[in-house]
């Protein structure tokens, strides 16, 4: 924490950071997750069944794309190359992503339900 403003050069703000309870709920979820991994689990089958049926719209449409996926976070990207660099990323058709991502900024989060 020595690097940390406003004792380092390191400066770092939030809404909530440093805040109390801020800090006891996401130390509180972390613990959740690391104690019960199932929840990964969770979000990975849904990440996939997203995944497939965003795929099967994409054909049907004939649209280009790749999509990039690490467990639960996936990345899509309309072009016809496989995405593994900013080269290859910037071929996107970026007209088609900013509707595309306009209009799914409200409905592209997944999430699973945890009780403490």
């Amino acid at each position: 924490m020595s690097v940390v403003s406003p004792d380092g050069p390191v400066y770092q703000a939030g809404t909530l950071s440093g805040n109390p309870l801020a800090m006891a709920a996401g130390y509180t979820l972390l613990s959740e997750l690391n104690e019960n991994r199932h929840h990964y689990d969770s979000l990975e089958k849904k990440a996939a069944y997203l995944q497939t049926e965003l795929l099967e719209v994409l054909k049907k449409h004939e649209v280009n794309h790749h999509i990039n996926c690490v467990g639960s976070m996936s990345s899509i990207f309309f072009t016809d190359q496989r995405v593994t660099n900013f080269a290859t990323a910037n071929t996107t058709d970026k007209e088609f992503f900013k509707t595309f991502f306009h209009e799914m900024s409200e409905a592209w989060y997944l999430s699973t339900p945890i009780t403490i």
